[in-house]
């Protein structure tokens, strides 16, 4: 029998994607097959840590984001830097 997940941030259900040996790692953040697990310090400074289940869809959708995001982070670094 096949197993449904249902996305964290949309809510459709869908059917497992992706390749088990397949995983991107963005600046501590990890895109996993079926999630997204990301890393941080909450105001306590403790350290937690934060599993999203999500839809090809919606990891495309972040994917777009974090992408331009890091872009928009480099290039603000590199032009302080002048």
């Amino acid at each position: 029998m096949a197993r449904a997940y249902k996305c964290d941030r949309c809510g459709s259900y869908y059917d497992f994607y992706g390749d088990t040996n397949k995983a991107v790692r963005f600046a501590g953040t990890m895109i996993c097959i079926n999630s997204i697990s990301a890393n941080y310090k909450d105001k306590s400074n403790s350290c937690r840590d934060v599993r999203v289940d999500i839809c090809p869809r919606c990891k495309e959708s972040f994917l777009k984001w974090w992408n331009r995001w890091q872009e928009e982070k480099y290039n603000s670094h590199n032009e302080e830097r002048e």
